[in-house]
């Protein structure tokens, strides 16, 4: 069985519900973010960069990802709003803000022309997954493991420090882009399992 959506707030929380166990997995859009430079904003959950440059000077963060109480097991979900194959960034979680780069990413999901890669630190791991607009890739994090999703679908896992409070963290170059943010509490075996 499969998760079931349903249309309903639990202590303000949009939830899912799933159909096996009937347990509900919060979600909640991000919608509080600083340090926006470049071309980038944003407005509830929603970033946009604006395509206004093509240097790596474009980036927002959100505040840490403790201020809506996610610290152990959760799931930050990018959903893809604009057409891929014609953008370059990455979007991911950082522990120490340096600057508005993609290096400055510590857990990071890269797109440049459609065709996503894992950076950790600025540094390749794996790549090559086509991107469409509608798409949702995410960041499980789940005590000292990454794992790197496509459409709930994991391709990559990585270590994890678990002494860092990390944000979302963005950089962007190029073309137009907009993308919806949200976090997943996960705290069901289905969550961490798929």
């Amino acid at each position: 069985t499969g998760p079931i959506v349903l249309s309903t707030s639990i202590n303000g929380l949009f939830g899912l519900a799933r159909y096996d166990n009937l347990s509900i997995v919060p979600t909640k859009p991000v919608t509080m973010w600083r340090g926006a430079t470049g071309g980038v904003s944003a407005s509830g959950s929603m970033i946009t960069f604006d395509g206004s440059s093509n240097t790596w000077t474009n980036s927002i963060n959100s505040e840490r990802l403790s201020t809506f109480a996610y610290s152990d097991d959760f799931e930050a979900r990018f959903t893809i709003k604009s057409d891929p194959d014609v953008t370059t960034w990455v979007v991911g979680l950082g522990t120490a803000e340096s600057g508005p780069g993609p290096e400055d990413i510590e857990y990071g999901l890269r797109s440049s022309d459609g065709v996503l890669d894992i950076r950790e630190n600025g540094a390749w791991r794996t790549g090559g997954v086509r991107l469409a607009m509608g798409d949702d890739i995410s960041i499980l994090v789940s005590g000292d493991f990454v794992d790197y999703r496509h459409n709930g679908v994991s391709f990559y896992r990585g270590a994890f420090d678990t002494s860092s409070d990390p944000y979302i963290d963005t950089a962007f170059r190029g073309k137009s882009v907009s993308m919806q943010v949200s976090i997943v509490q996960c705290e069901t075996p289905e969550c961490l399992s798929n």
